[in-house]
């Protein structure tokens, strides 16, 4: 993601989406409770009347500003539709009217948000400017496929399928049924693999060394073994075999943050504090060593309203010295930090003994 213009002062910046990482991002920063305005080159179609009957509809190129109500990412598609009212002065489309963007790469898209971009939106556009590894997991057994990408972003779940293979005594039908099969799921991995820097094919049993054979030498793919297809496999599957995988993207880093949080907060309970009012002072002591923030934390608050007790928090462990960490829900660390109400610090010394 690129920076075109930034104004802070003004609580303003134009960034250009590069790819579909960026998209991501940027539906973390926009808010949705109509304090940023959204602006973007749009088309829209624009009905001329010739009177009587006769009447035609062109698509007409038009700048529009909208107050944003509702920001929807996919991950499928990797697609972002933003909407709300126009709040620009238009010839062709009226204010107070709805819209929706449609955001792609290689769009640029202007922000302006009441109160400014905090900390942690900045924080999103430096990630987003880093390389971050992705890999394409396939977990295939005879009964089904699942395909995960696992990037800095998270784990994002793309597609499932199903085998309906026979039974192996129908052994024309069952051959047949299982080409048909690995067909389906070869398409997908071509598909899906353009999004990918290297894929892992998981399974328990012959499954993924018979897909592997299927495939031969149209696409490349490292081997590992899971003990089942389901998603529930993929947990078990990154910390065992894909482990190395794992510590290459963000989601090793936060798991071992994660984890560093519950080792201490069975050893030494009194050095850990969590939940929003718990830490909030803690951080205003100048006592928070490392704060870490659940993603869905943050959207929560703004809808809420009880963002700026977050963000004062968060500007009192920078002063302090202090690290900040944001981690996705998407993954088991970030559930178990979200299960703490959403955010947690580790203590420089024992702040609320009474907790221990």
């Amino acid at each position: 993601m690129k920076v075109v213009f930034r104004d802070d002062k003004a609580g303003i910046a134009k960034l250009l989406v590069e790819n579909a990482d960026d998209i991501w991002h940027l539906s973390n920063i926009v808010t949705e409770d109509g304090s940023t305005i959204a602006t973007m080159r749009t088309v829209r179609k624009v009905k001329t009347d010739f009177g009587g009957e006769r009447s035609e509809s062109d698509k007409v190129a038009v700048t529009l500003s909208i107050s944003v109500e509702r920001a929807e990412y996919h991950p499928f598609s990797g697609a972002l539709r933003i909407s709300g009212k126009v709040a620009s002065e238009n010839d062709l489309v009226p204010k107070g009217s709805y819209h929706t963007f449609s955001v792609e790469p290689g769009e640029t898209v202007k922000l302006e948000k009441r109160g400014g971009f905090s900390p942690l939106d900045w924080e999103r556009v430096r990630k987003a400017r880093e390389a971050q590894p992705k890999i394409l997991i396939l977990l295939i057994d005879r009964d089904e496929a699942n395909f995960a990408i696992v990037s800095g972003e998270g784990i994002n779940w793309l597609s499932s399928f199903e085998s309906s293979l026979p039974p192996k005594t129908e052994k024309g039908e069952y051959e047949a049924s299982m080409k048909e099969y690995f067909s389906r799921v070869f398409s997908a991995l071509e598909s899906f693999s353009k999004r990918a820097d290297s894929v892992i094919v998981a399974g328990p049993g012959n499954a993924k060394e018979n897909f592997s054979d299927y495939v031969g030498n149209r696409a490349k793919f490292s081997l590992a073994s899971a003990s089942s297809a389901t998603r529930a496999a993929l947990k078990d599957l990154l910390e065992g075999e894909g482990k190395r995988i794992l510590e290459e993207t963000s989601i090793g880093r936060e798991t071992g943050i994660v984890d560093s949080v519950f080792a201490r907060l069975a050893k030494n309970p009194g050095r850990v504090s969590y939940g929003l009012a718990q830490v909030r002072e803690a951080s205003i002591k100048g006592a928070v060593e490392s704060l870490i923030i659940a993603e869905g934390l943050i959207k929560k608050s703004r809808l809420e309203g009880s963002f700026p007790l977050l963000e004062e928090a968060i500007r009192s462990v920078e002063d302090s010295g202090g690290a900040v960490f944001v981690v996705s829900e998407t993954h088991e660390a970030g559930q178990k930090i979200a299960g703490l109400g959403g955010v947690a610090a580790t203590l420089r010394y024992e702040l609320f003994p009474e907790s221990a």
